[in-house]
């Protein structure tokens, strides 16, 4: 009777120990939901990026000629561009490599820098937008431009993912810079 006793206790303990461990689970997983960390935020934007980025440019590749939106100034007209910034082009496969390093060199500085939410998301903004249009470029040989706007260069939303990224970024040094200077003149 008493060896039988003991090995009900034993049991008992597993199991609070069990339940204890998923309460605690739970309760990270939580907590980790409310507050999410720098690197998640990245992770999440520039997933979402990403997503928002090729489906916008898949979705492009089948207009079929100009839609004016407003007038001449501004609409959607379809141009496949097979360079890089303004339509540069580099001889292939120099032209891949040095996208790709630039993209690495993005990844390297977003887990190096300073931790802030603002520059994780400009950071996911980057790579999101860069990696929809480097899967659009290794997929279809081009990227699929869309957006016209005046006399400019023909655009799509990841080139302007990438640039409110880097706008971010100049925000966050601006202000980072401001603070520094405060703080020397104080």
């Amino acid at each position: 009777m008493v060896a039988y006793a003991g090995r009900y206790k034993k049991q008992e303990s597993r199991e609070n120990a069990m339940r204890n461990t998923r309460n605690n689970a739970t309760v990270h997983f939580a907590s980790f939901l409310a507050r999410p960390t720098p690197p998640m935020i990245f992770l999440v934007t520039s997933i979402v990026a990403f997503i928002v980025g090729f489906f916008s440019n898949e979705r492009a590749s089948h207009l079929q000629s100009r839609i004016p939106i407003i007038g001449h100034f501004f609409g959607l007209e379809l141009v496949h561009n097979e360079g890089i910034a303004y339509g540069i082009r580099i001889p292939s496969p120099w032209q891949e490599i040095v996208i790709l390093c630039a993209l690495g060199l993005v990844i390297y500085s977003a887990f190096h820098e300073r931790k802030s939410r603002l520059l994780s998301i400009a950071f996911g903004l980057i790579v999101g937008g860069a990696a929809a249009n480097m899967t659009d470029r290794l997929l279809n040989g081009f990227v699929t431009d869309y957006i016209q706007v005046g006399t400019f260069y023909v655009f799509n939303i990841p080139d302007s993912l990438i640039t409110i990224g880097a706008a971010l970024l100049l925000w966050q040094g601006f202000w980072d810079w401001r603070r520094k200077r405060d703080r020397r003149s104080a």
